[in-house]
């Protein structure tokens, strides 16, 4: 996998998950990934407290949903909890963020 990544080759989901921790890691941060796979890379690293700040609005910001999914199927993230996590924390890191960038002016 760190061969992968210094070649600058994506590090698929399914060879993170092979080399557990450090290997989803490189999964999550490989922008050449699909959104799907980082998030699902992401979700099996959420429990473990590996991911950064960065690293969680990074995989938010790469979901996209349209107008309409977002306002007609807000009900679909009660079915994805970790979905929804991600989302808060990273509206939260967001908010702390401008709020630090305020203080500081």
């Amino acid at each position: 996998a760190y061969l992968l990544h210094e070649a600058d080759q994506p590090v698929s989901f399914d060879v993170g998950a092979q080399l557990g921790t450090p290997g989803l890691l490189l999964a999550v941060r490989s922008k050449q990934n699909s959104p799907d796979d980082r998030l699902r890379a992401a979700e099996q690293l959420l429990p473990t407290g590996a991911l950064t700040a960065q690293d969680l609005i990074a995989v938010a910001d790469a979901q996209s949903f349209s107008r309409h999914q977002f306002e007609t199927e807000r009900a679909q993230l009660e079915k994805m909890p970790f979905l929804e996590t991600i989302l808060c924390r990273a509206q939260a890191l967001r908010a702390k963020r401008r709020m630090i960038s305020i203080q500081s002016q």
